[in-house]
């Protein structure tokens, strides 16, 4: 059901993506609690996108960790995005490795923003590398 999702996603037609994530959700999976998360946002229901992305967090899923946090921050709930864009980056997501370096840099924190890009690349995520060399050779390195 949750490839049939996607494959609907892809194919643009997103209320039969929708359809297919509810079914599947059914089965409880946090995976899908995360993408029909996404879903709603795009579809703009910040609301519905929240809730599910909090179900599927509390369910461990970390990419719906790594999702609420970064929504929460984009809302103005730094410290509580923040809190749980470390604990996805604590489990691997490297988009959340990326995001907590970003926030580092616009605090002006560049030995942590380079250890978080650092961390990032370290696992292949090619705008970590950018970004980690453009602090560096603003650094002189």
């Amino acid at each position: 059901m949750l490839m049939l999702g996607e494959i609907s996603e892809n194919n643009g037609d997103l209320a039969k993506a929708q359809a297919w994530q509810l079914k599947a959700i059914e089965e409880a999976s946090p995976r899908v609690m995360s993408g029909l998360g996404w879903l709603m946002f795009v579809q703009g229901d910040l609301e519905a996108a929240e809730t599910w992305w909090e179900q599927s967090s509390g369910a461990n899923d970390t990419v719906g960790t790594y999702l609420l946090g970064y929504f929460k921050i984009d809302i103005g709930d730094e410290e509580e995005g923040e809190l749980l864009l470390l604990q996805a980056a604590s489990k691997g997501v490297e988009q959340a490795m990326v995001a907590l370096g970003d926030i580092a840099s616009r605090r002006s924190e560049p030995q942590e923003a380079e250890s978080w890009f650092l961390k990032a690349a370290d696992v292949g995520d090619a705008g970590a590398m950018l970004k980690l060399g453009v602090l560096l050779l603003n650094r002189g390195d």
